[in-house]
């Protein structure tokens, strides 16, 4: 018996001693093969520890047990390292290993972007990015895994694709006709159109006309043509450009943006309806407008096959908007005939049988602009924008005094300059 509890004693003896040793031992090398993508990266706990001291290797369980070491690594989570910071301390040297994957793995993401340009939006697609998951890692390494294909988490852009379609809806568009302009005339229509081609406008931005367009002067590219003044067409440097600013008038009240200031012209235009031309001039006359969306807009403008366009981009419109011109007068011009017998057209007429039109006038109009508001098909809301008076301009004629001979090569010649001898006035302003 007395045989029995020494033999006892000293087994217990013999197992306390080797215990710790073995726990010592147990897994302290710590050797990882990582992978990603076809490429592998070995890291041996042994071929680092060569630099630290006796300190160091103590306080990073260098011969320690693998459990013995995350019960180290969690007392450094618990003090504020981070997962990749104590896999760093705990395992020497292995930075090094994560630098060059995370140069494989690691991808910024990059949000989707636009172009508003043309009367079109192109779109970029955007690309979520990617990181080493170290806190994956860190469970993965100390659950004992010794083979561990790299973690990686997703990093979503901030701004889509689809988001980046919601920002650029067609809210309105606007067109007219500059077909029949002369060549200096649609030079600067295409001149001002292009001014406001790609414009950015953050929301609560206002705008003036005048200030991108630019003042309408010979030295800042502008051309002469036919332009309003006191009532009547006359020569003028930047003819048409007021064609434009009724277009993006137009475009604007369509796309629900605010218009702050607009001014009418003295004559009716023959390009919009009565009520919804907006007149500029350098001095004391400007198509002023205010993002009022609550979000960024953006303008396009195209210049092609004769018609001046001007598009509105950004968030959805809530409603679908449209115009009325009421008229409440419109009264002819009268006619004036002036006898030409000091030939001053006489290379338009001569004979008293010929006449020409020196301008076709313009009618008096009283006139009154609604918007009209719809949602789902039903009319929701009319506003009246505003009542407008043009004034009325003379129809000029000019005929010939002199008297035809009477031939019949004459009778055929008196036919034809009839009917070339039309005035289109295509240099409206």
């Amino acid at each position: 018996m007395k045989k029995a509890v020494i033999l006892s004693l000293a087994i217990i003896m013999i197992v306390s001693f080797f215990m710790p040793i073995y726990a010592f031992a147990q897994n302290y090398e710590s050797d990882f093969v990582f992978e990603w993508q076809g490429k592998t990266y070995k890291y041996r706990l042994l071929d680092n520890v060569s630099q630290l001291n006796e300190q160091q290797i103590n306080d990073r369980a260098v011969y320690r047990s693998l459990r013995y070491k995350k019960m180290r690594a969690d007392e450094l989570k618990e003090d504020g390292f981070t997962s990749k910071q104590t896999l760093c301390y705990i395992f020497p040297n292995i930075n090094k290993i994560f630098e060059q994957a995370e140069k494989s793995i690691n991808k910024k993401p990059q949000n989707a972007s636009f172009k508003v340009k043309n009367g079109e939006v192109s779109y970029v697609s955007h690309t979520d990015g990617r990181s080493l998951d170290y806190d994956a890692l860190y469970e993965s390494i100390f659950n004992g895994k010794t083979k561990i294909e790299f973690p990686v988490y997703s990093i979503k852009a901030d701004f889509t694709l689809s988001q980046a379609k919601a920002a650029t809806t067609l809210r309105g568009k606007f067109s007219t006709s500059f077909a029949s302009s002369g060549p200096n005339r649609s030079f600067n229509v295409a001149k001002a159109l292009k001014a406001f081609d790609g414009l950015k406008l953050a929301k609560g931005e206002r705008a003036s006309f005048n200030f991108i367009t630019g003042e309408r002067t010979e030295k800042n590219g502008y051309r002469m043509s036919k332009i309003i003044l006191n009532g009547e067409y006359v020569d003028g440097v930047g003819g048409g450009v007021c064609q434009v600013s009724s277009t993006l008038y137009n475009a604007l009240l369509l796309s629900g943006i605010d218009v702050i200031s607009r001014s009418r012209h003295t004559l009716v235009s023959g390009y919009v309806l009565p009520g919804f031309d907006a007149m500029v001039n350098s001095a004391n006359a400007d198509l002023i407008f205010e993002n009022n969306t609550g979000a960024d807009i953006y303008i396009s403008s195209t210049s092609s096959w004769g018609r001046a366009t001007f598009y509105i981009y950004g968030i959805e419109n809530p409603y679908k908007i449209e115009r009325k011109s009421v008229e409440i007068t419109r009264e002819p011009p009268q006619e004036n005939i002036i006898y030409d017998t000091e030939k001053k057209y006489a290379d338009k007429v001569f004979y008293d049988d010929e006449s020409y039109v020196l301008t076709y006038g313009s009618d008096f109009v009283k006139a009154e602009a609604y918007l009209i508001y719809y949602k789902n098909g039903k009319e929701v809301k009319r506003k009246l924008l505003h009542s407008d008076t043009y004034s009325t301009a003379p129809r000029v004629v000019i005929k010939g005094t002199e008297k035809r001979p009477n031939t019949p090569e004459n009778n055929e010649n008196s036919n034809e300059n009839a009917t070339q001898n039309r005035n289109f006035i295509d240099e409206l302003p």
